[in-house]
C-alpha cells in the first residue's frame, strides 16, 4: 500500500474517533482539546486523494431523543459529516419550524432545499428540532397549553445537549414561525447561543387575512373542540404553491399530521384583546450579547411592517427577501417560507443566512 494511502486510512480512522457522541462534561471552550488529533492532515489528505472528497462530504443522519424530565423526549434529527469533524473551532446550528409542521420539513430530503446539508457543507453540525406536542417528541396530554413560554424549558435542554454534543462552544439558531419565536426566548442565554435568525416570524402586525382567519369565531370554536387539544392539519397547498413539485410532494409525505392547538389559541386571544406579541412571546428577554437577523417575504400572514418592527426593537439587521413572482396579482403570494421556493429565493435566502453568521 502506498504511504499516501496509508495516510489518508489512518486520518479517517482518527476523524471516527471524534464523531459525535453522547453528551458529556467535555467543555468546548478549551482551545487544545484537539491539538493532537489528525485534523491539520485533512487538506492535504483531500488534495493528494480528490476521491476523499465525497467521503468527507457525506451527510451522517440520525434520529436522537433527548430527555427533558418528566419522562418526556424530544425529538432531533442530527445531520453531520466528517467536514464537520475536521472544523475547528466546532460550529453547531439548531433549527425549529413553524406551529403545523415537523422537523421532517427543515430536512427536506431535495437537493438545494435539505436544511441540514446545507449546513454540513460548511462543516457545520445541524439539529432538526421537533418541540414538546410535535412529530416524534413525546406529546403531553393538553395540546392546548403548548405555547411559545411552554417550550423555553425543554428546548433549552435541547440546546445545551446539541452544543456539548457536537463540542461547539454556542450554537447558531436558524428558525422560523413559532420556532423563531421560541428561538428568540433561548437567546437569553448568550453562554449557549451565539446567533439568532429568523424568517416567516409574527410579532406585532398581522396582516388582514391573517387576523380574518385566526380571529374567526367558528375557528377558534372548532379548535377547542378538538381531542386532548390537538389538531389535524393536511391540506398544504397555501404553503407549497410557489415551490417545486418535489418540496409538494415532501410536504404531503411528511407532513400531515396532528398538532397542538396551544399556539393558535394563543394567537386568537391576542388578536380578539388587540395585544401582540402573544403569550410568552418578550423580546425583552433577549441578550445584547447575542447577533440576530429578521429575514422576511412578502407573506400573507405576518408583515414587511411586523419584521420592521421586530428588526428595531431587537436592533437587529433586517433583509427583504423578494420574490420574482411577487408582483403577481394571485392569492397567497410567495414569501411565507422563502426557503422552500424557486431555488433563486432559497439561494438567497441561504447565502444571507451565511453571510451572517458565517462569513467567508
Amino acid at each position: 500500500m502506498r504511504p499516501t494511502s496509508i495516510l489518508a486510512l489512518c486520518t479517517l480512522a482518527s476523524l471516527a474517533l471524534l464523531a459525535p457522541s453522547t453528551a458529556s462534561a467535555f467543555e468546548p471552550d478549551d482551545p487544545d482539546a484537539y491539538a493532537n488529533t489528525a485534523m491539520p492532515l485533512l487538506d492535504a489528505v483531500i488534495a493528494s486523494h480528490p476521491h476523499l472528497a465525497e467521503v468527507f462530504d457525506e451527510v451522517h443522519r440520525s434520529d436522537l431523543f433527548i430527555p427533558v424530565g418528566g419522562g418526556q423526549t424530544i425529538h432531533v434529527i442530527e445531520s453531520w459529516s466528517l467536514r464537520s469533524l475536521t472544523r475547528w473551532p466546532r460550529r453547531s446550528a439548531m433549527s425549529l419550524s413553524g406551529p403545523i409542521t415537523n422537523a421532517d420539513l427543515l430536512d427536506a430530503e431535495v437537493e438545494g432545499y435539505d436544511m441540514g446539508a446545507r449546513f454540513v457543507a460548511r462543516g457545520y453540525f445541524h439539529y432538526a428540532v421537533d418541540p414538546l406536542g410535535y412529530g416524534d417528541s413525546s406529546r403531553p396530554a393538553d395540546g392546548s397549553l403548548l405555547t411559545v413560554d411552554t417550550q423555553i424549558a425543554p428546548m433549552k435542554k435541547v440546546l445545551q445537549f446539541a452544543r456539548a454534543r457536537s463540542k461547539a462552544s454556542k450554537v447558531d439558531l436558524v428558525s422560523e414561525s413559532t420556532g423563531g419565536a421560541v428561538s428568540l426566548m433561548l437567546a437569553q442565554w448568550p453562554n449557549l447561543v451565539r446567533s439568532v435568525t429568523v424568517s416567516t416570524i409574527l410579532y406585532k402586525d398581522i396582516s388582514a387575512f391573517g387576523a380574518m382567519v385566526n380571529g374567526d369565531p367558528n375557528f377558534e370554536a372548532y379548535l377547542k373542540a378538538q381531542p386532548d387539544g390537538y389538531v389535524f392539519y393536511g391540506d398544504y397547498t397555501p404553503y407549497y404553491v410557489w415551490s417545486p413539485p418535489e418540496i409538494q410532494a415532501w410536504f404531503d409525505a411528511t407532513q400531515p399530521d396532528l398538532y397542538p392547538t396551544g399556539p393558535f389559541l394563543a394567537l386568537i386571544d391576542a388578536i380578539q384583546a388587540d395585544a401582540f406579541p402573544y403569550a410568552g412571546y418578550d423580546i425583552s428577554n433577549v441578550s445584547d450579547q447575542v447577533e440576530t437577523l429578521v429575514l422576511v417575504g412578502n407573506d400573507f400572514i405576518s408583515t414587511p411592517l411586523d419584521a420592521q418592527i421586530l428588526a428595531s426593537e431587537l436592533g437587529a439587521d433586517l433583509v427583504y427577501l423578494d420574490s420574482p413572482f411577487a408582483d403577481l396579482p394571485v392569492f397567497p403570494p410567495p414569501g411565507h417560507t422563502p426557503r422552500l421556493e424557486t431555488m433563486e429565493v432559497a439561494d438567497t435566502y441561504w447565502g444571507e443566512v451565511f453571510a451572517f453568521i458565517d462569513p467567508t
